[in-house]
């Protein structure tokens, strides 16, 4: 049985506060007092739930359009297959392909703050590779495909499902990929972030002019890129 000893009048008034701002009435809590176990549960889902709305996001949303930073610190392109993969991060046979390409330019100790726009933003029949790229460029510069790790690292998929996405693609120059690992001999890919068959993964899609996306897909572009003097390590 509780009492005032275990459960002291704050704890009491605590709880009765949260359910008050959830829609409860007083008497909904009045049998809480006799009830040690049931009590702590209540209390204990309360606090985890202050927990996580006042979690800080490393991401922010700004009339539809997701922002972030993330800094690089000179890992190649081989230096990420081995770091995201000690990680448990998934990277298909293109992808590393890609991240040995001479296209893949790492930088060291630039901090990128990051624009991501949803696909939705945009009608289907606009949702194609020229048409967001010539809307991105109004105000955003075609970022690194570095971004793509870092962005990897910095969050999950259900991080990027919380932004309302299912993934996120960096508009990046487009690499050129060739057979067996392409479709077509040239085909063009820009490197992406979401959710793979065995887990988190970094992956391709197509980035020829006229392609389609899906109102699901993100594109990430550079909003600035600002270099910053802490020392990096090189993998």
């Amino acid at each position: 049985m509780a009492n005032e000893s275990v459960f002291s009048v704050g704890l009491m008034h605590e709880v009765q506060i949260a359910g008050e701002k959830a829609g409860c009435e007083p008497k909904d809590f009045s049998h809480l007092s006799k009830d040690a176990v049931l009590f702590r549960k209540v209390l204990r889902l309360i606090r985890d739930e202050v927990t996580i709305s006042e979690k800080v996001r490393s991401w922010k949303e700004q009339d539809g359009v997701i922002y972030f930073s993330v800094t690089s610190d000179g890992t190649t392109g081989e230096g990420w297959i081995a770091r995201l993969e000690s990680k448990g991060y998934e990277i298909s046979d293109g992808v590393r392909v890609l991240f040995c390409e001479k296209d893949f330019k790492p930088t060291a100790n630039v901090t990128t703050e990051v624009a991501v726009l949803k696909g939705v933003q945009f009608k289907d029949e606009d949702r194609i590779t020229m048409k967001i790229q010539a809307e991105a460029k109004r105000n955003y510069k075609i970022p690194n495909a570095e971004i793509a790790c870092l962005i990897r690292e910095k969050f999950t998929a259900k991080d990027i499902a919380e932004m309302g996405i299912c993934e996120i693609i960096v508009m990046h120059k487009p690499f050129v990929m060739h057979k067996p690992f392409a479709d077509s001999e040239g085909e063009l890919n820009f490197l992406s972030v979401e959710k793979g068959y065995h887990g988190d993964c970094v992956y391709r899609w197509h980035a020829r002019p006229d392609f389609n996306y899906y109102p699901s897909n993100g594109f990430a572009f550079a909003v600035s890129s600002t270099t910053v003097s802490s020392t990096c390590s090189k993998i």
